[in-house]
């Protein structure tokens, strides 16, 4: 609804609650209880009022912000050569690209981890079959407890060395940068 309608609205709201004010004075049965409505009515009506009267000072004062933001930039736009705003184009696009290589690499990245997550799962499966066929050959807890603790020291080989090619990589990146 447009601001204009709404004033007339609220206009035409206040006419009818003057109305039947005097209409309610002339009334004998139930004088207080229309009293108390109409008062109800024009607490409405003045909220409302209020309302949109916070609307507009906050609507007016966007677009007057939006306008001088305008006309701000326009000045700045005449203000720099024409090669530096080619400049900054020329970044932007390059800007664009880089992060559709990015994405693609996230999403490549999201693949692969996903992969890996089923290939862990089948290397469970393959660790608790081995496991049974060891227990049911005979091979001794001493030497499980072995091969297990071994398996465990691979494992945090295998992230101690994901974490120092990680510190490298992040290394190389900040010289570049």
């Amino acid at each position: 609804m447009a601001p204009s309608d709404l004033e007339l609205g609220l206009e035409e709201l206040e006419n009818q609650v003057t109305e039947l004010k005097s209409l309610s004075e002339r009334e004998v049965n139930k004088k207080e209880e229309w009293r108390a409505r109409i008062r109800e009515v024009s607490q409405v009506h003045e909220w409302i009022r209020d309302q949109l009267q916070q609307w507009k000072r906050h609507h007016d004062r966007s677009t007057l912000d939006d306008v001088e933001h305008q006309e701000l930039l326009k000045r700045v736009r005449h203000s720099i050569p024409d090669s530096v705003i080619g400049a900054f184009d020329e970044e932007h696009k390059s800007l664009t690209r880089a992060s559709s290589v990015v994405n693609q690499l996230l999403d490549a990245c999201s693949s692969s981890i996903t992969s890996l997550s089923a290939d862990r799962e089948v290397l469970k499966g393959a660790q608790r079959r081995v496991l049974d066929m060891m227990t049911a050959l005979g091979v001794t807890n001493s030497t499980l407890k072995i091969i297990e603790r071994r398996s465990m020291v691979d494992n945090i080989l295998v992230l101690g060395g994901m974490m120092l090619t990680s510190v490298c990589l992040y290394i190389i990146w900040m010289r570049i940068r």
